[in-house]
């Protein structure tokens, strides 16, 4: 869990951190595009491994495996950025739980669109 390093917590500082969190949905540029960073990037790709194992252990119809996804990454993305509450050099950030999210969703449907077209070559 790269986002919890170097795993030092201090429950002191909770109520200073929690008036430090960005509650934005979105980061955007000086023009008002939506800004696609570093940060953007790591925190989608970061869950997809995550969003592909879940879709290749869980049997189920693919919306619900989708629709699963999306819950497992919304969980996982606000636990994480919780426990940067209580990390001293990480930054609670609202936007990077949907980012996580996304990013899980986007690795079970690519785990499942890989799986289909594995079994369509087999026929």
């Amino acid at each position: 869990m790269a986002t919890q390093w170097p795993f030092h917590y201090d429950l002191g500082g909770i109520a200073d951190k929690w008036r430090e969190v960005d509650w934005r949905w979105v980061h955007r540029t000086r023009d008002g595009h939506v800004l696609v960073d570093r940060d953007f990037i790591q925190n989608v790709l970061m869950l997809i491994p995550l969003g592909a194992g879940f879709a290749l252990w869980r049997r189920a119809p693919a919306w619900r495996v989708v629709a699963e996804a999306l819950v497992l990454g919304i969980v996982t993305g606000v636990v994480l950025e919780a426990a940067q509450l209580l990390t001293p050099h990480r930054f609670t950030q609202l936007c990077d739980a949907w980012r996580n999210a996304v990013g899980c969703m986007a690795g079970a449907i690519a785990a499942l669109v890989t799986v289909d077209l594995g079994e369509d070559n087999k026929r």
